[in-house]
């Protein structure tokens, strides 16, 4: 389940370039208490890992970026998408009429728009509405940790985003075969993005999807790869096969 959310403000609106928590803390603020509070603390689990299977994209709007500070011209849009659709039907009728805050801009919601999802066919072509991110945690052999980030021109990029889709898959009941596949066409272009202190590496770009067809319907709704409900990992279908 997937929505576009208009924002606008009668002036231009001003947006540190580390926008993301920000925009996370407006979505988890939309969300029933109850609700909101067992999302963020526990999530959806499998095995060690836990998920909060909601994704979102960057801001889309005209805009200039003067150092740290983005400037956008008075109207920005976001997508928000999960497959569990408690999560944007609760975040949609926070939303209905109201006024949101984000970081010092207050902003009128001028609509929300459900969108209808595209059909998800094998080979398909996507392009990211946020970065995708993957990494490892790895240990030195005095057992300090360092964060590895992956590109798509590393055959772990795939391997992990593959076991992603398979663990949420298990968590949303759904049978795949486990066959997955993600080619890169070599013009995707690594950006990295602030959140929560630590520089986190993303790429941008059209990906060739192969494989399950279960599988890229759930990266579609909840993301591909890691820290989807930090915004990253979002995509929309450009081509079908």
């Amino acid at each position: 389940m997937r929505i576009k959310v208009t924002l606008s403000s009668e002036k231009p609106i001003l947006l540190s370039t580390s926008y993301n928590r920000s925009v996370q803390g407006l979505i988890y603020s939309l969300l029933e208490e109850n609700f909101r509070n067992i999302l963020h603390d526990i999530g959806y689990v499998s095995g060690k890992r836990a998920f909060k299977l909601f994704t979102f994209s960057r801001l889309f709007g005209k805009f200039a970026r003067r150092g740290d500070v983005i400037e956008f011209d008075r109207r920005v849009a976001l997508f928000v998408s999960s497959p569990i659709e408690k999560i944007i039907e609760q975040i949609s009728k926070g939303l209905v009429g109201g006024v949101v805050q984000l970081e010092t801009n207050k902003l009128r919601v001028e609509s929300i728009d459900f969108l209808k999802k595209p059909p998800i066919s094998s080979p398909i072509t996507v392009r990211t509405l946020s970065p995708i991110t993957v990494y490892s945690t790895l240990y030195s052999a005095e057992g300090s940790k360092k964060t590895y980030y992956y590109s798509p021109f590393e055959k772990e990029f795939v391997e992990i985003i593959r076991s992603n889709l398979l663990k949420k898959a298990k968590i949303l009941n759904v049978s795949s075969s486990g066959n997955f596949e993600l080619e890169s066409d070599g013009r995707q272009k690594e950006i990295f993005l602030s959140f929560k202190g630590t520089l986190v590496r993303g790429w941008i770009g059209n990906f060739r999807l192969t494989g399950d067809q279960s599988l890229i319907s759930i990266g579609y709704e909840a993301g591909f790869g890691n820290k989807n409900s930090a915004g990253f990992g979002m995509i929309e279908v450009l081509k079908n096969a």
